[in-house]
């Protein structure tokens, strides 16, 4: 197994299996090619809980990697001034993401057309990549707020920030 990958339920037993049929955690750990720490994790948390499946975890998901988590704690050390504001900014320029603005053509923002140019095709796309975690952000224009907007994001499944 390579480093930071998950061990599977099944190979989870079968360690345990091994481990009551008398064969040292050294031994297994060889054997699966996985640190020895893991098997002993594993084995003692199989003798507290009687399981070896986890639970799932509750709470937030998470935003940022770990790496990235190390990248923004080095940055505001390096700059001890510098305003949460600006650390979003260096940390997000450095990431790579940014919003693209949508430009329309000609004409007025009506409720049809934001709904056709921006709405169809740009943040439903956005919104199904990201997943249940998307939370959608207007700038509370009137044409951004109207009922037929609330209508199409509710039947979309997106929420929108209040």
């Amino acid at each position: 197994m390579t480093s930071r990958k998950r061990t599977l339920d099944s190979e989870c037993w079968r360690a345990v299996g091994h481990i009551e049929a008398g064969q040292s955690i050294t031994d297994i750990a060889a054997f699966f090619g996985i640190h020895h720490s893991i098997i002993s994790r594993l084995w003692k948390q199989f003798q507290t809980t009687q399981t070896v499946v986890r639970r799932p975890v509750g709470g937030r998901p998470r935003v940022t990697t770990h790496a990235e988590d190390r990248y923004i704690a080095i940055v505001a050390k390096r700059n001890r001034r510098a305003t949460s504001t600006r650390v979003t900014s260096m940390v997000t320029a450095f990431i790579g993401y940014r919003t693209d603005l949508h430009i329309f053509k000609r004409g007025s923002v009506t409720v049809v057309r934001y709904l056709d140019e921006v709405l169809e095709p740009i943040v439903r796309l956005h919104a199904a990549a990201v997943g249940p975690t998307f939370v959608f952000m207007d700038n509370n224009a009137r044409s951004h707020r109207a009922d037929i907007v609330d209508d199409y994001l509710e039947s979309e499944g997106i929420a929108r920030m209040a």
